[in-house]
């Protein structure tokens, strides 16, 4: 795929594997150690390739000789050999001449060595290369003799424009590779530019309901989130709603030709590191893939990584949801009966075990079992009420402990064993959520398959269902009294909270664009 070059202080847009932290900033600070720019490749409830740097053509013999280099330079950096870092990091360079992070840790060595004018010219090109952290920009003190250079004061003050462009070039890097037509919507306050395959309606529904995650998210866990004073420090996130064709064509793309057979099972990515994020799905994965960006954003601003267990555990906590009023309200789902199940069989982990686990560990050994573990610890968090208190304890003692157990002592102000108890007889008392149309007790008697993501498809009902329901074949159920039913298990989930002769409101998507809404007996299974 074809990027475009945008000059003067303005990126490329490059679609990189991994970006490791600037080596200066780790050689010194411990906080800064932790502010890496990541693209998140265990996303996925099963294992896939990683993605593969289609900005670079380097070897992989080349790949890992620079990352020796890089932590040859780290290590020298920290002797106080700045010239031979600079000599390393130029080595690197050579090999992997796309990547932000060799530019910014030159102007870092070279800040340090004095050389600011070469300083600030490196840091201009760590710009041009993707570099968009404008937190580690200021609090960064390796970077400290250069805040007087005009081109940094420059940047500082040009920020929002360099945002603004960036964001601008990767939409269209974006729309090179999409096929069809395409509606387009920009929200500010969430700093997303929104390209969707699906009709408008569709469109400004799922706008709709990525603003009420983002809501819910400033109020029980990233403080400060949706603050306007802070949000225009934040890059643009291009937010990718694609036809099959397109979803397929970005999948072996960015995940590499093996996932050619194996992407139907990769329902979308949030690449933190491209500012891109793709959903086959306007449920259960765009969801997840949004709460992505939200705490990515506020581990941004922090300086701070946290482990995958906490990304995972918190990002999937909206996938399934309930709404009470006019708030969203996580709730139980499959992944909950799956930590059900592991409870009674006596295999499920503590969380102290869950909190250990290495990024490789969680993704590849029995991930579904580990996503689920995850989000049901986040869901208990959640439902009790503390996870504001547990995230903010957490943040405030993250350099201290970054697993996140000492926070929950602190919030359940109880020792971590007292704390696996109190969950493990939450987790005995939750609910089992229905996963198949032989769980219910209520049906709309008609043949479903999921569609093409915003609802699952009529594809035969009888004609009593037909009188019943109002639905008729090849008619996409979108929502069930307004709650959003994006796939099958959404909608038997849903479902499972009715009796039989309820009478329901369904939201109808008939054909490419009408919209229509029905009322629908359901009958006994």
């Amino acid at each position: 795929m074809n990027r475009p070059r945008v000059t003067t202080l303005l990126p490329s847009i490059f679609l990189l594997a991994l970006a490791s932290a600037p080596a200066a900033a780790r050689a010194q600070d411990d906080d800064l150690s932790d502010d890496l720019i990541l693209i998140d490749e265990w996303l996925l409830d099963e294992p896939v390739p990683e993605p593969r740097a289609a900005a670079s053509n380097a070897t992989p013999a080349q790949k890992a000789k620079a990352r020796r280099l890089e932590r040859d330079a780290i290590a020298a950096i920290a002797k106080g050999e700045l010239e031979r870092a600079d000599a390393l990091l130029e080595q690197q360079r050579r090999l992997t001449p796309g990547s932000h992070a060799v530019y910014y840790n030159l102007a870092c060595v070279r800040s340090l060595m004095g050389l600011t004018p070469e300083a600030a010219d490196m840091l201009a090109a760590s710009i041009e290369h993707g570099f968009d952290d404008i937190h580690q920009l200021r609090r960064d003190p390796h970077l400290d003799a250069i805040r007087e250079e005009p081109l940094y004061q420059q940047v500082v003050a040009s920020w929002t424009d360099i945002l603004d462009a960036r964001r601008d070039a990767n939409v269209e890097h974006v729309r090179s590779w999409l096929d069809g037509r395409y509606e387009l919507a920009t929200d500010d306050t969430l700093r997303i530019t929104l390209l969707s395959a699906h009709d408008n309606a569709s469109t400004l529904d799922s706008l709709n309901e990525l603003n009420a995650i983002a809501r819910w998210a400033s109020d029980h866990a990233f403080a400060g989130l949706l603050d306007p004073a802070i949000t225009p420090d934040d890059p643009w996130v291009v937010v990718v709603l694609p036809n099959a064709k397109d979803f397929a064509q970005w999948s072996i793309g960015a995940l590499g030709a093996s996932a050619q057979g194996n992407f139907s099972k990769v329902g979308g990515a949030y690449l933190h590191d491209t500012k891109h994020l793709v959903a086959q799905d306007l449920g259960a994965t765009l969801r997840h893939e949004f709460c992505h960006v939200l705490h990515w954003r506020d581990m941004t601003r922090r300086g701070q990584t946290h482990p995958i267990w906490i990304q995972e555990g918190l990002c999937s906590v909206l996938e399934d949801y309930d709404i009470r009023g006019t708030s969203i309200v996580p709730a139980p789902s499959w992944r909950s009966n799956i930590v059900k199940r592991q409870l009674d069989i006596g295999r499920l982990d503590t969380i102290t075990k869950l909190s250990k686990y290495t990024q490789r560990d969680f993704s590849s050994r029995r991930p579904l079992a580990k996503y689920a573990q995850a989000r049901t610890v986040f869901l208990y968090l959640a439902t009790t009420g503390k996870l504001r208190a547990w995230y903010d304890a957490y943040t405030a003692s993250y350099s201290d402990d970054p697993s996140g157990l000492k926070a929950f002592e602190t919030v359940f102000a109880k020792p971590i064993n007292d704390v696996e108890a109190d969950y493990r007889d939450w987790v005995r008392a939750l609910p089992m959520v229905p996963e198949t149309g032989a769980d219910l007790s209520a049906t709309l008697g008609v043949e479903l398959e999921n569609g093409d993501g915003d609802g699952p498809i009529v594809v035969a009902l009888s004609l009593d269902a037909r009188q019943r329901t109002g639905l008729r074949p090849l008619d996409h159920i979108t929502a069930i009294n307004n709650a959003p039913t994006r796939d099958l298990q959404e909608l038997i989930r849903r479902l499972g909270a009715y009796a039989p002769g309820s009478t329901l409101e369904l939201s109808v998507r008939r054909g490419r664009a009408r919209h229509e809404t029905l009322r629908a007996t359901l009958a006994p299974r």
